[in-house]
């Protein structure tokens, strides 16, 4: 079936019901026979017609999700709970149950989209208002795992909670919907254009610092134990599409790639002034790069002629390392090595990670969102263990290992097909969660 396309203006009768537009009809052909399901968007006040065929494809995924998992769960009951099959009659009307059009507050003027592969039903006056409204893309597109962040923080109206990356402030923006007035949220960023995005809340308290000063600072402000602490650890969508930062291979920019502005250690330093083996090193831990060693020779000859400064420098420097049809998967890794080098990314992650165990109360969850495989394993180690090292504790009469947090998350919970579509930068996103016992 080809992607469904046009706006069209309908009236729905005294008894619920719209004649379906023709023109959707010949681009459905066959497939409207069939009928459809017609249920609720979650994410707007709108209603959703699938065709039989593509409501059958969303089930067969829908079937694949652990529903013992929390998140899962609640996704696929907030779904379906609402779905009804329909049919079109002989001359071609289709009936909204009143509980659907009750949802998505359907008066009489109704507007049909042809939406990709699905059918949105709205109400005229709502669509035309949806449209009007200002919608921030770049907030949009950072939010990942929003929905199981929320439910895995388990937010109580009361309690204390901790973003350890405000960025732009999305995640933090949810978890003050959850929190009622007696509820407190401290935020970490040392980013100066992350602290322009302060939210303007009572309950709200931006610290312009590194999580790794975690529990100083929250000392400072009287806090001694908190009841969630989220962590998302990917860059946000403003660093990258800045192109003075020096965080994306897209700009022929000078290589910076500092979070803190004030710190003296940018990509350019470390290109230019740490020795072969430590640039060994770091690629091949940070990079996973199996000829890290050719890769450094290559730096280090290059620098002897002229100093690498921009994006293009490294890219020409490194030009025969970088494999035919790969160029972009290789730099994004050469990149992604510098920028946790030059911010110290993986000692910072250990003091944090370290000092959540203390930090977190009984019954407290701890929520991290990693997107590289050293930090997936150091946060899997301090929920399984109490530690980042991984190392069991045990009990010194009975031998038996003491459990620090109770795992909600056996496996991590990865980001579905439909949100990496939204936002390319997900697609590596692990979630991890445990309770504090």
């Amino acid at each position: 079936m080809a992607s469904l396309i046009g706006e069209y203006d309908c009236k729905v009768d005294a008894k619920g019901r719209f004649m379906f537009p023709i023109d959707l009809r010949k681009q459905l052909e066959a497939v409207f026979e069939k009928g459809f399901v017609i249920n609720r968007n979650l994410h707007q006040k709108c209603l959703v017609l699938y065709p039989m065929n593509e409501w059958e494809k969303l089930n067969k995924k829908l079937s694949k999700l652990n529903r013992l998992i929390k998140a899962n769960d609640v996704f696929v009951r907030r779904f379906t709970g609402g779905a009804t099959d329909v049919q079109a009659d002989q001359s071609g009307r289709l009936l909204l149950p009143k509980a659907l059009g009750d949802y998505a507050d359907i008066k009489a003027d109704l507007k049909v989209l042809g939406s990709n592969n699905v059918i949105e039903l709205w109400d005229k006056k709502l669509y035309e208002d949806f449209l009007n409204q200002d919608v921030d893309i770049e907030q949009l597109a950072q939010d990942v795992l929003l929905q199981a962040c929320i439910d895995y923080l388990n937010i109580q109206p009361n309690g204390v909670y901790v973003d350890l990356t405000f960025g732009g402030g999305g995640h933090s923006s949810h978890i003050l919907k959850s929190l009622g007035e007696k509820g407190k949220l401290f935020a970490f960023d040392q980013d100066e254009d992350a602290q322009k995005n302060a939210l303007k809340d009572p309950r709200f308290t931006l610290i312009p610092h590194n999580f790794r000063y975690l529990k100083n600072y929250l000392r400072v402000y009287g806090i001694t134990k908190v009841n969630g602490i989220l962590g998302d650890l990917g860059v946000s969508s403003h660093q990258f599409d800045d192109a003075d930062r020096g965080f994306s291979l897209r700009f022929d920019a000078e290589l910076d790639m500092r979070m803190n502005k004030k710190s003296e250690l940018s990509a350019k330093t470390v290109l230019n002034a740490y020795t072969e083996e430590q640039l060994s090193k770091l690629f091949r831990e940070y990079a996973d790069l199996n000829q890290a060693y050719k890769l450094s020779k290559l730096i280090v000859k290059a620098r002897a002629e002229k100093e690498i400064v921009t994006t293009s420098d490294l890219k020409t420097a490194i030009a025969p390392c970088i494999p035919r049809f790969e160029e972009n998967k290789y730099l994004a890794r050469v990149f992604q090595a510098l920028r946790m080098e030059v911010n110290q990314e993986v000692e910072a992650l250990k003091e944090c990670l370290t000092q959540c165990v203390d930090v977190l109360d009984t019954n407290g969850r701890l929520v991290i969102i990693s997107y590289h495989s050293i930090e997936d394993r150091l946060s899997k180690n301090i929920m399984r263990s109490g530690n980042v090292e991984g190392v069991e504790h045990k009990d010194l009469i009975y031998g038996r290992g003491t459990k620090v947090f109770k795992l909600l998350t056996s496996k991590p919970v990865v980001p579905g097909e439909e949100e990496i579509k939204i936002n390319t930068r997900a697609r590596s996103a692990k979630l991890r969660a445990a309770e504090k016992i």
